[in-house]
C-alpha cells in the first residue's frame, strides 16, 4: 500500500481521496534521500532518519507502522536469498541519479488505525496468552508422564528384586527340606536304638529342625502372599506387647489416640522386628532406641530412631535390594521383605540417616478406625 501511494504522488496524483474522514491511515509521510520531508498527512515525523525497512505494532496505541526505504526494497539481513540481494545493489546504482531530485520520494513512512487491527492485536495477545497457557500444561503434562514413568521403572526394578528373592526361597526351601527330613529321620532311629540315652539331645534336634523348617515354610508364605491374612490390629495395645520390645529396655511412647490398622499379625511382628534388630545391630544400645506412635492425617506413624553409626550414602541406596547386607552373617532381604509387607497394606517406609548421629525409621500405616478416649501406655 506504501509503495502504491508513492507512485501517486510521484505521479502528481491527488491523495485525498485515500485520506478522506474514513480512513483507517493516521499517519503518511514522505522523504527524499536525505530525509527531509516531501509530504505530511496525521501524525507523520517531520524528517526521516530510520533508514531501513520495517514493520512494527505499536501496542500501547493499537497501530501498525510501517518504513520503506524505495531503493531498497528488499531486507536482506535475515536471509540468504541472491535474487534479493541482486535487485537491491541494481536499486543501488540509482541512489546518485536521484540525489539531485529534491522531489523524488526515497522514504516512505505509513500508519495505519482501524477496528480491523483492534481485533487482530486482542487475538494476537489472546494467542499469546492461550499459547503460553499451553505449554505450561504441556510441560506439567511431560513433568507428570516423566514422573510417573520414574515410579514406574521403580516398582518393576522392586517387582524384579521380589521375584528374584521369591526364587531363592524356593530354591532354598527346595534344596533344605529334604535334608531336614532326613536328619529327623536319622533322629528317630538314633532315638529307637539308644533306648534313651541321648533323648534330650535327640528332642533337641527334632525341635530345632522343625522350627528351621517352619521359618523356612514361613518365608515362602511371606513371598508368595505378602498381605498374609489381615486383621484389625490396635496399635497402642499391641507395640508394648510384642516380645521383643517386651524383652527389651527400649524406650516407647503410644499416643493418646487409639489407632487401629488391618494388617497381617505375624507381617506386622516380622516389621517391627526387622527394624529393630537393624538398629541394635547398628551399634546402638537398646536404651538408646525409641519408638514412637503418633497419627498424622488418615495414617498412623511408627518411628523408630537409633543413636548408631548410620548408614553410609553408597550403601543407602541398596537398603531395599534382596540379598544386600554389610553382615559377615545373614543374607540381607529384610528391608525388601518389610518394604514388600509394609506396600501389600498401602503402607511407606522411609529411612533417614545420618553417619555418626544415628538411623531414622517412618513407618506409615493407613488407619481402619481411630477413637480418641485411649489411655497413652509408656514404658
Amino acid at each position: 500500500m506504501l509503495l502504491y501511494l508513492s507512485h501517486a504522488y510521484n505521479e502528481g496524483d491527488s491523495l485525498e481521496s485515500f485520506l478522506d474522514g474514513e480512513t483507517p491511515i493516521t499517519g503518511l509521510g514522505f522523504y527524499d534521500s536525505t530525509g527531509q520531508q516531501l509530504y505530511k498527512f496525521g501524525t507523520s515525523p517531520p524528517e526521516y532518519t530510520e533508514f531501513e525497512n520495517d514493520l512494527k505494532i505499536e501496542h500501547d496505541k493499537n497501530a501498525i507502522v510501517m518504513t520503506k526505504d524505495f531503493l531498497l526494497p528488499f531486507d536482506t539481513d535475515n536471509t540468504t536469498i541472491p535474487l534479493f540481494d541482486n535487485l537491491n545493489k541494481k536499486y543501488e546504482k540509482n541512489k546518485d541519479r536521484y540525489k539531485d531530485e529534491d522531489d523524488h520520494v526515497r522514504y516512505g513512512y505509513l500508519k495505519i488505525k482501524n477496528e480491523f487491527l483492534l481485533s487482530y492485536l486482542f487475538k494476537y495477545r489472546l494467542m499469546k496468552f492461550a499459547s503460553a497457557f499451553f505449554m505450561i500444561i504441556i510441560t506439567v503434562l511431560l513433568l507428570s508422564t516423566y514422573r510417573k514413568k520414574i515410579n514406574f521403572e521403580q516398582i518393576i526394578n522392586a517387582q524384579k528384586n521380589l521375584v528374584a528373592l521369591g526364587s531363592a526361597a524356593r530354591a532354598l526351601n527346595h534344596e533344605l527340606k529334604n535334608p531336614l527330613s532326613v536328619i529327623m529321620l536319622q533322629a528317630s532311629l538314633i532315638e529307637a536304638a539308644d533306648c534313651g540315652l541321648h533323648r534330650k539331645q535327640l528332642t533337641t534336634i527334632n525341635c530345632e529342625v522343625r522350627h528351621i523348617a517352619s521359618q523356612i515354610d514361613k518365608l515362602s508364605d511371606f513371598l508368595r502372599r505378602p498381605e498374609g491374612s489381615p486383621a484389625e490390629i490396635n496399635l497402642n495395645r499391641a507395640l508394648p506387647r510384642l516380645s521383643m520390645i517386651e524383652a527389651a529396655d527400649f524406650s516407647i511412647d503410644t499416643c493418646g489416640t487409639e489407632l487401629m490398622i488391618r494388617m497381617d499379625h505375624e507381617r506386622f511382628r516380622s516389621v517391627i522386628e526387622n527394624i529393630l534388630t537393624n538398629a541394635l545391630e547398628s551399634g546402638s544400645k537398646a536404651e538408646d532406641i525409641s519408638i514412637r506412635l503418633r497419627p498424622q492425617g488418615r495414617k498412623a506413624v511408627i518411628i523408630v530412631q537409633d543413636r548408631g553409626r548410620g548408614i553410609p550414602d553408597e550403601e543407602y541406596q541398596k537398603l531395599f535390594n534382596p540379598f544386600f547386607t554389610t553382615k559377615s552373617k545373614g543374607s540381607g532381604g529384610g528391608l525388601s521383605i518389610v518394604k514388600s509387607f509394609m506396600e501389600a497394606v498401602d503402607g511407606k517406609i522411609c529411612i533417614r540417616s545420618e553417619m555418626g548421629i544415628g538411623t531414622e525409621v517412618c513407618l506409615q500405616f493407613p488407619i481402619s478406625n481411630s477413637k480418641s478416649d485411649f489411655k497413652p501406655r509408656r514404658k
